[in-house]
């Protein structure tokens, strides 16, 4: 009988919850991706990038600022540039890019992730000014053995990007920063946690947070898994996608050509979802469009945009339920939970 109540009590308040995020959402992005180029140096076989048609892009920095400053009008709160896909250090005004974003009070926890492959060509000051204003760096690394990174990432740039975190946690220490690194290990082996449980402790020594995943995204129906050389890819089209995807109701993304999407995960060119474009149109208007209205309603209509139908990364409103959500009570100092789920 306990067991009914307790269940029942878990059952009732994640409902709330659910109902409570629906209701935040509804006003405004919980945060907001800024992506400020396309271009990356790596070939990941579980990426998109190799089949990208598209030219490389750099975000106009007059677009950036106006970005920026739009969504400190409508409250502020998170910003990230991770790309989709693409890799934010290799971003050649992201120096830049902080400075602007410092000039905004309301913008806080920025974040991003990277390859850390590009890392060398920063100095130390310009490291500190980076990490002193993040949040979250997460780095995504192919593995601990150096032939399998390579295999998976198609470059031979395990050892340099191992000394490069190394380099950047050691800033880190001398500044006494706040600023969280997330190693985020991407392989296809699901034993990896186990077998360099030692080296994972070590890190975790030095203060890094650290993830791991061995299953991938499918890029909306894009990427086939007799693609991916062998890791796993998820059949999106089979899931059952009659609520709305948590994903266009908790961001929405800027992307280097301006153009504005509702899909900050995998709608690469804004072809499916978009809702705006940054030349001519603010955020605002683009959240409480009607192209974002019908994007919504899609789900129950069952009239799905053919890049939501085909995508494995559909989340249902019930997933705003999970604990990573609990402590969300405003727009602002999203809980390390949330960046650990996004991955920044």
């Amino acid at each position: 009988m306990t067991y009914n109540v307790r269940s029942h009590l878990r059952a009732f308040q994640a409902a709330m919850q659910v109902r409570r995020m629906i209701r935040l959402t509804a006003k405004r992005p919980l945060y907001l991706y800024v992506n400020t180029t396309n271009v990356c140096n790596a070939r990941c076989v579980f990426c998109c990038y190799g089949k990208m048609k598209i030219e490389p892009q750099i975000l106009p920095m007059d677009l950036f600022e106006k970005a920026i400053r739009e969504y400190s009008e409508m409250g502020g709160g998170a910003v990230s540039l991770t790309p989709v896909p693409g890799d934010p250090v290799l971003d050649p005004y992201l120096i830049k890019r902080y400075e602007i974003m410092a000039k905004y009070p309301d913008i806080d926890r920025i974040s991003f992730t990277t390859n850390g492959i590009a890392f060398p060509k920063y100095s130390d000051e310009e490291l500190k000014i980076i990490l002193k204003s993040s949040f979250m760096i997460q780095v995504s690394i192919g593995g601990l053995d150096r032939q399998r990174y390579k295999d998976l990432y198609q470059v031979d740039q395990l050892e340099n990007v191992l000394n490069s975190v190394s380099r950047v946690l050691k800033i880190k220490k001398s500044m006494g920063g706040d600023v969280h690194i997330h190693l985020s290990f991407r392989t296809d082996d699901p034993h990896f946690q186990e077998r360099h449980r030692e080296k994972l402790e070590a890190f975790k020594r030095r203060g890094c947070l650290i993830s791991h995943i061995c299953d991938y995204g499918n890029w909306g129906g894009a990427f086939k898994a007799d693609e991916a050389k062998g890791v796993p890819i998820i059949n999106g089209s089979s899931l059952v996608k009659n609520d709305i995807c948590v994903y266009p109701l908790l961001a929405l993304s800027v992307l280097p050509s301006g153009r504005i999407t509702n899909c900050g995960c995998v709608d690469i060119t804004g072809d499916y979802l978009n809702i705006g474009d940054a030349h001519n149109d603010t955020l605002e208007e683009c959240w409480r469009s009607e192209k974002r209205k019908k994007i919504l309603s899609s789900f129950s209509q069952g009239k799905l945009i053919s890049l939501c139908r085909d995508c494995n990364m559909f989340r249902p409103t019930k997933h705003f339920g999970l604990p990573p959500y609990k402590n969300i009570r405003s727009y602002k100092k999203l809980p390390l939970e949330f960046y650990m789920l996004y991955g920044g």
